[in-house]
């Protein structure tokens, strides 16, 4: 009998990223009664390969989570992505896999969400169907989607919304100064 080796979780998500374009992101917050609104980002990928067996959009969330409260907040937000809901909002879509969210001790949670479907998703698809979808269920306030040009190139900036005195430094804002730095995008 052959010894298994053991898989690594974080490994194999890092992987997956390799094999995945961005298409676009955009900034959200979660408002909390009592206390100050989350900030976050999402990040839309799809397979690089035009000719992959699978149709599928990647949703990877980011947020600011300074405490235990935040952290909850956006788990549930999180959570109401389900199957059947967002079957019945959007026919498209066939299956819904939501990977654990991480974040525990952590300032910032991330999770990621996979929406196998049906269709090759376009930009229409996504910003008239999907995402207005999406946000009824989350129930999030969401920024406008940045696109990212088919072009991409390293060191153009686009126009990003401004960062509150509050998130400079989160990795909310450092992304999104990244981001904003090395590639250009187009406002959708």
């Amino acid at each position: 009998m052959s010894e298994q080796k053991p898989i690594d979780i974080m490994q194999e998500f890092v992987d997956l990223y390799g094999k995945e374009e961005m298409l676009a992101f955009f900034d959200f917050s979660i408002e909390r009664p009592g206390s100050g609104a989350i900030a976050g980002l999402c990040r839309i990928s799809r397979p690089k390969s035009s000719g992959a067996k699978m149709q599928y959009l990647s949703l990877t969330f980011v947020a600011d989570t300074p405490d235990e409260q935040a952290r909850r907040a956006v788990a549930t937000v999180l959570e109401r992505i389900d199957a059947d809901g967002l079957r019945r909002a959007v026919a498209e879509v066939s299956e819904v896999v939501c990977m654990p969210g991480m974040g525990d001790a952590a300032q910032t949670y991330v999770a990621q969400t996979d929406i196998l479907l049906d269709t090759a998703p376009d930009e229409q698809f996504i910003t008239v169907r999907l995402l207005p979808a999406i946000r009824r269920l989350m129930q999030v306030k969401p920024t406008e989607v940045v696109w990212w040009a088919e072009s991409a190139t390293p060191g153009k900036q686009s126009a990003r919304p401004a960062v509150s005195a509050e998130a400079q430094g989160s990795l909310v804002s450092n992304i999104r100064s990244y981001l904003s730095k090395n590639f250009r995008g187009e406002r959708g």
